[in-house]
């Protein structure tokens, strides 16, 4: 319930996806600590996931230097976003 808009928050949560590239320079994965949170409208449907990740998938983009970093992640890794 901490998560709100324009709120920044550390996150230790674990790599459920990482989502193909759009745009050089930019990684998006998609991120859970298996808390429900309303306010999260990431569909898992939209990722072929259980309903169990429903409102619990984070959906975060890493940009630059960190977006490279972020595409050597590996599902089921657990990372700690600052």
């Amino acid at each position: 319930d901490l998560i709100s808009p324009n709120a920044y928050f550390d996150l230790v949560a674990e790599v459920v996806r990482i989502l193909p590239n759009r745009q050089p320079s930019c990684t998006t994965i998609l991120l859970t600590d298996y808390t429900a949170n309303l306010q999260i409208t990431v569909r898992p449907s939209d990722f072929d996931l259980a309903r169990d990740y429903e409102h619990r998938l984070l959906m975060t983009t890493f940009w630059d230097n960190f977006a490279d970093r972020a595409a050597q992640l590996q599902p089921g890794q657990v990372v700690k976003v600052l």
